[in-house]
């Protein structure tokens, strides 16, 4: 047994150290074809070894070779090749039977594969022996690469730059490998897992990032390998049945935010033949409020490839589709217009993006952005390589808008759509707004021109970058048909747009035709042959109602700048027609001819303004009922000078408007050597009457009848370079105007002579007063006149006024103000300034008892200018028998006010100054102003001396009565005055009249003869201040105190703006108290009131009178009062002496009394002995209280005779505790 081991562990070593040594005394290399002969027999194909060769068994198994390759038995079988080998096996597994790689690398591994025309892979023919017996604990790939050939050695697709690591529980799987690999769009990371090969199956995972375009891809499912019909087939299908998940950004343009994408293909199938899905998901955008559509996918690899494609969503919301990149969170989404063009590049692109045939079918329930919402977006596409797209796209949206287009589009530069189109919409203006991202300005001209609502068109068209043609398009606008052709085309290089229009209507309704210049603005770089026929037009809005007319015609045509109007005819606009030709040639040249008739001028002046507004067609419009019927020809011939200006050379006018004969010429006079052609101009205007004229002139309110016939009559000679020598005369009955001066453009210069008889019937006609109607206001005027543009200037102007002299300058600028400059009047009553506000409501005759008017004012005249002029009035009339003389003052005139700033001037022998404005609102007129006067000298009857004071005010009201009875302020007033008839001492006088005993108090005699004590003297208020205010239209002020040696005086004053009454109450109270004057001191109150100038004086001497009175009662009370005390002292003493008597009277009776007793009884000591003295005894006596009278018990039957007691003469309340009147120290 000890030999057995022994022998056995001497193998051992044996063993152990051939393993150990053996390999290294082997040359490998001379051992490659045996290597790569028994691998070839282990794979089942031919190895090859090129490179060096190197085993190691211990201290591990190694294993190294370079430049391996594995080969078919053909040159399309599957090749595998790697630079370099270097493995460590693992010991355990060798001893086993089996191959486990514990480490392993591959330097460079390919793989190249061969893809048939059908697209089914060449099979292998290895036939690995015991591939389960083969693990991989890890494998190291290094530069790996995987290449598809075609059979003819074309690349169809690669892999480079694989680095991965992995391992592999055996050949067949479960293998788990990831790394990076690159492509033609750069390196992607991968991650590979598989489950074991079994049955031709292979379940395996796939995630790849950064796979661009794609940045994300995830394949989850089962392939399996069909080896084809027949063992020598030599192919493999290839299948893969399970879910594809990919995801990327789309980027729409530059600088804008890219558009996060994801679809997924649930039940995705995929082999030789084709793929399909049935549950396809496609996501982009932040949420699930961007995009969220369903579909499925199918395409066919048979003989004839195609895809097709159908998706539907519920919602697209371009706003949420954009996702800022956290780097950049301030990124702006792609703007509307952007997605448009990304579109447009995209079937811009030549021809189909993919080899094969692609129906795509796409609905969207609804598209948002911002605030617009598209519904029912559906588009149907087949693109065909080598053809035409075939497709349908339609689309709607709020107010009936719908869009469909149906036909082939060609793709690449030249990208056409030729097909159908049907568009509707009942807003025109809110779809022209959609289009605004798109087409700015062609947007803003439709919602600024184009009077039109609701619109619906369908026909064949022609889209393409380079224009549009509609052959046969059928067009309904609000309510009317239109058919005809329309074509455009853009301009390229040198070759301008142009635009062909050939439409029709029988009956047009729309609310205004576009305005000339903003289609000749619009037009300006397009060449147009324009021809529109309509039997009847509708328009209605044209500021005068709904207008109707008969048949219009035109027909235009435009070559660069040259125009040519072969036929403009408007009939039966409300019984009027037009009809006008003309052209402008390239030289600027023009000539027209046209013919107007119209019983009512109005809503031919109404489409007029609608084509043409400017202020022409405005004064057209607001004169149109005045030149009703309108009968015109007329014809002008003329060019368009460098400077713009239109320069006629021939020109004729003649007809009628209203009464007015109209006759204008303007004629070239024969042209002279080196000078330009005078033109003459006769403009001839004659009507029955000039009131009527003038209203067509602009003077509306000008009254008829009143100025008789008119006839006005222009000449002028000259050149526009030149200017003109111009004369203008008009006349009429009462009134006439001469003009003589030069016209030059826009300038001019000359003298102006008007006068007449009577100034009151024009200015009756002209609505600026009412004059009696017996006025007779006699005038004339001169001045010399000079303008420049809308400046002009009237200077040395002089004239008489109803014998009234005036004379200043005036200048008009609008820039300035409007009209300045300075006036000199002679006399002008107030009501004549503030009537150019406020007549003629004003004129009216005043109300009895006041001296203003309550008639209404009339409606402000709005054509009153702007004026800041400078008054100069020697004698401005405020009221009868007051004005303020040398008057100064800047009159500031607006169409709704009046002001008088800086107003001043001498009054009443003091000073008046001021700013008063007046305003008009509608019928109402308010006033608002401040007023100071200063020493002005007081000689009326109830107050004299001087008066000073400020004051603010305001009003308003709808007559002048009306504004007076508002106004409200206040101010102060400063009086040194003397109350005359108002003598101090009066009281004093007067109560000392009536100071004798018994004097009789008569209320009339005291008060006249206190009016007449008045009359004596005049009392000095020295000055004196107080507040005043205004209410209701009448001046109060309160508080006027004075206060004298004598008395003091307290007045009040009122004046009443409405009637001019005047009101002065002062109350007068004495110092000097009257002898026995009890309770307040002695006061009578005089007012004055009436006109200021003849005041009617009231005395007021109740509170005097009752002074007197009540002096006079209490001196009786005082004499009854002594009389009552002197009856009570002589009762008192009476009493008290019959109480002495009884006293004395009893002594004696008790003295008999005691002596009776003392007969009879003891002698006892005597008392002391009373005092003898009366006075004494009375002094010491308690009064006796008085027995009081018994009443009878029977009515006597007569009358008794009354008795005078000293009972009866004791006041009530007299008794026996009657205090002792020597006790009051009266004795």
């Amino acid at each position: 047994m000890r030999e057995s081991l022994t022998i056995f562990a001497i193998a051992l070593i044996l063993v152990l150290s051939a393993l150990l040594v053996g390999p290294y005394l082997v040359d490998w290399n001379k051992q490659r074809d045996w290597l790569a002969a028994k691998l070839s027999q282990t794979t089942g194909a031919q190895v090859t070894i090129a490179g060096p060769i190197d085993v190691k068994l211990l201290p591990r198994p190694l294993f190294r070779a370079g430049k391996v390759s594995i080969q078919g038995a053909t040159r399309h079988d599957p090749w595998v090749s790697a630079a370099g080998l270097d493995a460590e096996l693992s010991i355990n597994s060798l001893l086993q039977g089996s191959v486990e790689f514990v480490d392993a690398t591959l330097v460079a591994p390919r793989i190249e594969l061969t893809a048939r025309a059908d697209g089914s892979l060449v099979a292998s023919s290895w036939d690995v022996a015991n591939p389960q017996k083969f693990m991989f604990r890890h494998v190291t790939l290094r530069d790996g690469s995987v290449l598809i050939r075609d059979e003819d050695g074309g690349e169809r697709a690669s892999l480079t730059g694989i680095n991965a690591q992995g391992e592999a529980e055996t050949l067949f799987g479960p293998i788990r490998l990831a790394g990076q690999a690159k492509n033609s769009q750069g390196t992607f990371r991968f991650r590979l897992n598989t489950g074991a090969y079994s049955g031709r199956r292979l379940r395996l995972k796939l995630i790849a990032d950064d796979l661009k375009p794609l940045s994300h891809v995830d394949i989850d499912g089962i392939a399996t390998v069909d080896p084809g019909p027949g063992p020598k087939a030599g192919t493999a299908a290839l299948a893969f049945q399970g879910n594809v998940a990919i995801s990327g950004s789309l980027h729409v343009a530059d600088g804008a935010a890219p558009v996060p994408w994801q679809a997924t293909a649930g039940d995705f199938k995929a082999d030789g033949r084709g793929l399909s899905s049935t549950a396809l998901e496609l996501r982009a955008g932040a949420d699930a409020r961007a995009l969220v559509a369903n579909g499925a996918l199918l395409v066919d690899l048979g003989a004839a490839p195609s895809a097709a494609l159908k998706l539907r969503a519920r919602q697209l919301d371009l706003d949420h589709l954009a996702v800022a990149p956290a780097v950049a969170p301030d990124t702006r989404r792609p703007k509307p217009e952007q997605w448009i063009a990304a579109l447009q590049t995209m079937f811009a692109s030549s021809g189909s993006p993919l080899p094969m045939r692609l129906s795509l079918d796409t609905g969207i329930d609804a598209v948002t952005s911002g605030d617009l919402t598209l519904t029912d977006a559906t588009t149907t596409l087949d693109l065909i390589p080598g053809l035409p797209t075939r497709g349908r796209f339609s689309i709607s949206g709020p107010d009936g808008l719908h869009l469909a287009l149906d036909g082939t589009m060609e793709t690449g530069a030249a990208a056409v759509f030729k097909g159908q189109i049907d568009a509707a919409t009942r807003d025109l203006s809110a779809s022209a707004d959609w289009l605004a991202p798109l087409a700015p300005e062609a947007a803003d001209w439709i919602g600024r021109n184009v009077p039109i609502h609701t619109v619906a068109l369908s026909g064949p068209v022609d889209l393409s970058k380079t224009g549009f043609a509609a052959h046969d398009m059928t067009v309904t606008v609000d309510g009317s048909t239109v058919t005809g052709a329309v074509a455009m085309t853009r301009g390229v290089g040198d070759e301008r747009a142009r635009l062909f229009a050939d439409v029709r209507a029988d009956a047009l309704d729309t609310e205004h035709f576009p305005a000339l210049d903003e289609l000749s603005t619009l037009t300006a770089p397009l060449d147009l042959s324009l021809g529109v026929a309509a039997q009847s037009v509708k328009l209605s809005h044209t500021g005068l109602g709904a207008l109707q007319t008969g048949p219009i015609a035109l027909h235009l045509t435009k070559v660069g700048t040259a125009v040519t109007l072969d036929t403009f005819s408007v009939t039966g606009l409300d019984g009027a027609s037009v009809t006008a030709t003309g052209s402008l040639d390239a030289e600027k040249r023009i000539k027209t001819r046209g013919q107007i008739r119209a019983a009512n001028t109005s809503p031919l002046a109404a489409l007029l303004h609608q084509i043409m507004p400017n202020g022409a067609t405005d004064t057209l419009l607001a004169r149109s009922g005045l030149l009703s019927p309108l009968g015109l020809d007329f014809s002008c011939e003329g060019a368009i000078g460098s400077d713009g200006r239109f320069v006629p050379t021939l020109a004729t006018a003649k007809g009628t408007a209203a009464a007015t004969r109209i006759s204008a010429t303007i004629t070239p006079e024969p042209a002279r050597l080196f000078a330009a052609s005078a033109l003459n101009t006769l403009v001839v205007l004659d009507a029955p009457d000039m009131g009527p004229l003038l209203r067509q002139a602009g003077l509306d309110d000008t009254a008829p009848g009143l100025l008789g016939p008119g006839h006005v009559e222009l000449t002028a000679r000259g050149t526009l370079d030149s200017g003109f020598d111009t004369h203008l005369s008009t006349s009429a009955t009462d009134a006439s105007l001469v003009f003589d001066g030069a016209l030059d453009g826009v300038t001019g210069t000359g003298h102006l002579k008007a006068s007449g008889r009577n100034a009151a019937l024009l200015l009756k006609a002209l609505a600026m007063t009412s004059p009696p109607a017996s006025a007779l206001w006699p005038w004339n005027a001169e001045a010399d006149l000079a303008w420049t543009g809308d400046k002009a200037t009237v200077s040395k102007l002089a004239g008489h006024f109803n014998g009234t002299e005036f004379s200043g300058s005036l200048e008009s600028a609008p820039d300035a103000g409007g009209l300045t400059g300075s006036l000199t009047l002679d006399s002008v009553p107030l009501a004549g300034l503030t009537g150019l506000l406020l007549a003629p409501g004003s004129n009216a005759p005043p109300d009895p008892g006041r001296w203003l008017t309550s008639a209404r004012f009339a409606p402000a005249v709005e054509t009153l200018p702007k004026a800041r002029v400078a008054l100069q009035i020697h004698n401005l009339g405020l009221s009868e028998g007051l004005a303020l003389r040398n008057a100064a003052l800047e009159l500031r005139l607006t169409p709704s006010s009046l002001g008088f700033a800086d107003l001043s001037g001498d009054m009443l022998g003091g000073k008046a100054s001021g700013t008063l404005t007046l305003r008009r609102d509608g019928p109402i007129a308010s006033l608002s102003g401040q007023l100071q006067v200063a020493n002005l000298v007081l000689a009326l009857p109830s107050l004299s001396g001087k008066l000073s004071g400020s004051f603010s005010v305001a009003g308003s009201g709808t007559s002048l009565d009306g504004l007076v009875s508002s106004l409200a302020g206040d101010g102060a007033l400063n009086v040194a005055a003397t109350l005359p008839h108002f003598d101090p001492q009066a009281l004093t006088s007067t109560a000392h009249a009536y100071d004798a005993e018994g004097a009789t108090i008569d209320n009339d005699a005291i008060r006249d003869a206190l009016a007449k004590a008045l009359d004596r003297n005049s009392l000095d208020l020295g000055t004196v201040t107080a507040p005043a205010t205004i209410a209701a239209g009448t001046l109060r002020a309160v508080g006027l105190q004075s206060q004298g040696p004598l008395a003091t005086t307290s007045s009040e004053v009122a004046f009443d703006l409405r009637s001019l009454q005047f009101t002065l109450r002062t109350t007068l109270t004495t110092v000097d108290l009257p002898k026995d004057w009890k309770g307040d001191p002695p006061q009578v109150t005089v007012t004055w009131r009436g006109p200021l100038t003849t005041p009617t004086r009231e005395v007021d001497a109740g509170a005097f009178v009752n002074g007197l009175a009540a002096r006079a009662i209490a001196r009786d009370q005082e004499r009854i009062q002594l009389m009552q005390d002197d009856l009570r002292e002589r009762a008192f003493f009476a009493r008290r002496l019959k109480a002495i008597e009884e006293e004395q009277r009893a002594a004696r009776d008790a003295a008999q009394a005691e002596k009776a007793a003392r007969t009879v009884l003891p002698p006892t000591r005597p008392a002391p002995a009373p005092s003898q003295d009366p006075l004494a005894k009375l002094l010491s006596q308690q009064p006796v209280a008085p027995v009081p009278p018994t009443r009878p018990l029977v009515r006597p039957t007569r009358p008794v005779e009354l008795q005078t007691s000293p009972q009866a003469l004791v006041p009530p309340g007299s008794g026996p505790n009657t205090p002792d009147p020597t006790a009051e120290g009266r004795y």
